[in-house]
């Protein structure tokens, strides 16, 4: 087996129970679908440009360092390093409206996606903010008063918001398909002010069997008004091996159990 990079960033398929470790959000229909709709609309809002530094964890693992940035409408890039010597593990760089590349540089593999939502949803996900799927259609609120966005997306595709009981920011967003069970969570938490505008300190990214977890620890975020030219490419060293058209492969590697359609 050619030496790369799965024994870091592998997707563990092959542990935990079949039994899902992501619950369903049990809500009662609210009112307050205006005023959620509001909330997200504020905190998804175009804020500028992110250059941001942290720390990446899979499944409880190694503790892999992360630079990321993005700007939510434009694209973004994130790369995550190993070792004092700031080893380059994976660089993945999406441009909105085009797509996205990811590259292992350990196996010069090259992923290209070129599904235009894909690439909107992980820079969105990159900012800290909620990458959705489709505009909201319900509100509900859950027993413990957070309240509930409902969306539907492409192919029978869907997602639940839930909000802080306060409705300002939010705490969970979960994903799937059809009438099944949740496939993927992501959660905000450990909010920080970044130039009087919430950013989250901490974002787990979660599957659905146990070990399934990407967790980012954001440690320095800066805003920045303008976008540089070519931020948010891939450099792509000559000998680099074939391109690979479908992404899948490469977001599962990142910790992407669940991708939006197109």
């Amino acid at each position: 087996m050619k030496k790369g990079i799965m024994p870091v960033l592998a997707v563990l398929l092959l542990f935990g129970c079949a039994t899902s470790r992501i619950k369903p959000v049990e809500s009662t229909p609210s009112s307050d679908l205006a005023g959620l709709k509001a909330a997200l609309e504020r905190y998804n809002g175009d804020a500028g440009y992110f250059k941001i530094l942290g720390t990446a964890r899979i499944g409880g693992g190694r503790i892999l360092d992360l630079g990321a940035r993005g700007a939510t409408g434009a694209g973004s890039r994130l790369d995550v390093l190993a070792g004092p010597a700031s080893k380059l593990l994976l660089s993945a760089g999406c441009v909105v409206g085009s797509g996205c590349t990811v590259f292992f540089p350990d196996d010069f593999m090259v992923y290209r996606d070129e599904g235009k939502v894909m690439a909107s949803w992980f820079t969105d996900l990159v900012t800290g903010r909620v990458p959705l799927i489709g505009a909201p259609q319900q509100a509900g609120k859950t027993a413990s008063g957070e309240g509930v966005l409902l969306i539907s997306g492409r192919g029978g595709q869907w997602q639940t918001v839930l909000f802080a009981p306060d409705g300002v920011l939010p705490r969970r967003t979960l994903y799937g398909d059809g009438d099944g069970a949740p496939r993927l969570e992501i959660s905000y938490s450990d909010f920080i002010s970044v130039d009087g505008l919430p950013f989250p300190g901490r974002l787990v990214i979660g599957g659905e069997r146990e070990g399934e977890e990407l967790v980012l620890d954001l440690t320095r975020v800066e805003r920045q008004e303008q976008v540089p030219q070519g931020a948010f490419g891939v450099r792509l060293p000559s000998g680099t091996g074939e391109t690979v058209k479908s992404g899948r492969e490469a977001w599962k590697k990142l910790g992407m159990f669940w991708t939006p359609r197109d």
